[in-house]
């Protein structure tokens, strides 16, 4: 298979392997990320999200690789270059961070989750095991659902 007949996202290495999540997201938006204009990052990711939503055989699995994708893309976008993709960080052992990215030689990790429920504990223990050995990383829990992420936070106000 000749490299022009990859999508942009396989060519930049953002998926692997031909799939349901590559088909997916090269659908939406007319396929090219980088045609896609908006003002502010969240603006990119709120299209993106609006239009996978538009779409019909949504599943649970897909919903977290597009979600990341689109993060991913923006990372790529905003020229934040280079991370990477579930990652090992060393000397941690266990842990695959969703994205991986570092800010003046220190770890920044990004753990990207549509629906919080349980999933912020394991972003939290994630980001404890990297802070352990690296002290000045910084972790960052990103969703779509702000009322699940006002709940996390009111939360963990009360328990310090």
């Amino acid at each position: 298979m000749r490299s022009s007949n990859k999508s942009i996202i396989r060519q930049i290495g953002l998926i692997r392997s031909k799939g349901v999540v590559e088909q997916k997201f090269t659908s939406l938006l007319g396929g090219d990320f980088r045609t896609i204009e908006y003002s502010v990052p969240h603006e990119y990711v709120q299209k993106y999200w609006d239009a996978y939503q538009a779409c019909s055989n949504k599943n649970a699995s897909v919903n977290g690789k597009i979600f990341e994708l689109i993060i991913e893309t923006l990372l790529y976008r905003e020229g934040i270059l280079p991370y990477y993709i579930q990652a090992k960080a060393a000397f941690v052992p266990n842990v695959d961070f969703d994205v991986l990215l570092y800010a003046e030689s220190e770890p920044v990790c990004l753990s990207i989750k549509t629906s919080l429920r349980e999933r912020y504990k394991q972003a939290d223990l994630e980001a404890v095991a990297l802070k352990y050995v690296h002290r000045k990383a910084q972790c960052f829990l990103l969703t779509l659902e702000k009322n699940e992420a006002d709940n996390v936070a009111e939360m963990n106000s009360t328990t310090w």
